[in-house]
């Protein structure tokens, strides 16, 4: 009985070893084929979603090693399936760059899926393709465990191209804007619509003498120009801009913040950027010096006119023989001897009247083609016969030298009157009396 006792419990520790051993075989197996399932759904269906996809993508495990790349991927960057299937994401330095790893790590480790910036993706040639990217979190099939992470990137290398092109013409000009200023030209672009600064340099700021900030508030640059300049500037603006008849330049004068009027000289141009169409760029330059020597130089030129004038007047006046100056057709001045001649009381009687009411007057005579050509500008010296009105209508012949003259700072004739005596028949062109030779 003892023998048999021994055999029993032996019996029984040994199947119970065999159980144990049987369960430990099942739970490995177990093991194995969930491990083996959630690599399938990772590589199968990430790999059917990934196909679909017209964008990067790139699936790997808990453990960090790659599983799915898709077509893109070898496409844009050129490198195949091999090179990276199966090897840790953090080896992958020569596909993915250090920023873009390390943030990819710490969004892992945080649990934070979403967008995760622009990146940079190299290329097998070495290139580079810029990338927007997102890292969505890998599920198993059931939807309840996370095994794994997916990282899509949309190539956006040409907009980046596009947007780095417009920021360096931005740039550009935004630096000439400032060296206009440096040049100590005052720029500022304006809004076409409103007529508000939207941008003004610091020489524009010392020319007008305010604050940017004061001019940027303003609700229109109308606001700094003289009281008096405004509606003209406006008429201005309002028939230039609406044609497009760019560059426009105009004189003007503004207030500065001290009081003080200067005189600017303004430029527009359309705005070089396509999408700000509705502003201009003005360029301005304070000309008030400039202005006032102009003047000054005028105002000299002006009083050298007068003078002459007057001691032209002063000789003519005591000289025997009719003198007059013609301008556009009218007399401007007379001698007191040519005021006589035409029955005049003063020469105040002349001024003014058409020179053809009193030479050449007979409207169907021929002599009237002949003043023309006697009073045209440049003609030179011209000593011609003419039929002559006196104030009282008493007709009389008269023998004038024409000479070029200018009177008023413009192009004038002066003449020189000889009545011709009645020698039993009128004189011819040319007869003696200055003893002048006629014009061809």
């Amino acid at each position: 009985m003892g023998y048999l006792s021994v055999s029993l419990n032996t019996l029984i520790e040994s199947q119970n070893w065999v159980l144990w051993a049987g369960a430990a075989v099942f739970l490995a197996v177990c093991l194995l084929i969930g491990r083996l399932r959630r690599q399938i759904t990772l590589a199968g269906v990430s790999a059917q979603v990934a196909a679909a996809m017209d964008e990067i993508f790139v699936a790997w495990d808990r453990g960090g090693r790659v599983r799915v790349v898709n077509p893109v991927f070898s496409s844009l960057l050129n490198w195949p399936e091999s090179s990276v299937i199966g090897k840790p994401l953090a080896e992958l330095s020569f596909v993915f760059s250090a920023e873009i790893l390390q943030r990819l790590k710490d969004m892992e480790s945080k649990n934070q899926f979403g967008p995760a910036g622009d990146a940079v993706f190299l290329t097998r040639q070495s290139g580079r393709i810029d990338v927007s990217a997102t890292l969505a979190p890998l599920k198993d099939s059931g939807g309840r465990r996370v095994i794994g992470s997916i990282l899509t990137a949309r190539d956006i290398t040409a907009t980046k191209r596009s947007q780095e092109a417009f920021q360096n013409e931005r740039d550009f000009k935004e630096t000439i804007l400032k060296a206009l200023g440096v040049a100590g030209q005052g720029a500022a672009i304006v809004d076409k619509d409103t007529l508000r600064f939207v941008y003004v340099n610091d020489t524009l700021c010392r020319i007008y003498g305010f604050s940017k900030e004061q001019l940027l508030a303003a609700p229109s640059f109308l606001n700094f120009v003289a009281p008096e300049e405004v509606y003209f500037l406006r008429e201005r603006l309002s028939r230039k801009m609406p044609e497009g008849q760019f560059p426009a330049y105009y004189d003007t004068i503004v207030e500065r913040k001290d009081g003080k009027k200067i005189t600017i000289e303004v430029i527009l141009e359309k705005f070089p950027w396509r999408e700000k169409a509705n502003l201009m760029v003005a360029m301005i330059r304070d000309i008030t010096e400039r202005v006032e020597l102009l003047r000054a130089r005028d105002a000299r030129a002006q009083a050298a006119i007068a003078e002459s004038e007057e001691r032209y007047r002063t000789l003519t006046n005591h000289y025997p023989q009719p003198v007059f100056i013609a301008s556009e057709g009218k007399f401007v001045f007379v001698n007191e001897a040519c005021a006589r001649f035409f029955g005049a009381s003063g020469a105040q009687d002349l001024i003014g009247q058409e020179v053809t009411a009193f030479i050449g007057f007979e409207v169907k005579d021929w002599t009237n083609e002949r003043l023309a050509q006697f009073m045209a500008p440049g003609s030179g010296l011209r000593l011609m016969e003419f039929r002559c009105r006196r104030l009282n209508d008493a007709p009389c012949q008269a023998e004038i030298l024409g000479l070029p003259a200018h009177y008023g700072g413009g192009p004038a004739l002066q003449g020189i009157i000889k009545e011709m005596k009645d020698q039993g028949g009128s004189l011819q062109e040319g007869a003696p009396g200055f003893g002048f030779e006629p014009a061809a």
